[in-house]
């Protein structure tokens, strides 16, 4: 009998899998202002350049625990959207 090999995506459901458990786990709501995390991200790097953000956001695996952290990613898009007009 073969054993298959663990690939990198193998690994990286592995790992999804124990973030989305720990997240469980601890069952932790977090709010963030968004108007406070886009100016403090602004601040933070004055050559943020937003479109470039969701870029890297388009990835097979990236993981969103439940609805309400897909809508608060979608207003963090729509807000950086009217920030940098992409």
């Amino acid at each position: 009998m073969t054993q298959k090999k663990n690939t990198f995506d193998d690994w990286q459901k592995i790992q999804l899998e124990e973030q989305q458990q720990q997240i469980d786990k601890k069952n932790v709501t977090n709010i963030w202002n968004i108007d406070v995390f886009m100016q403090f991200c602004g601040e933070a790097n004055l050559e943020l350049n937003w479109a470039n953000v969701m870029k890297k956001l388009d990835r097979p695996h990236l993981f969103i625990r439940d609805e309400k952290a897909l809508t608060n990613l979608f207003k963090y898009l729509q807000r950086a959207r009217k920030i940098q007009n992409f």
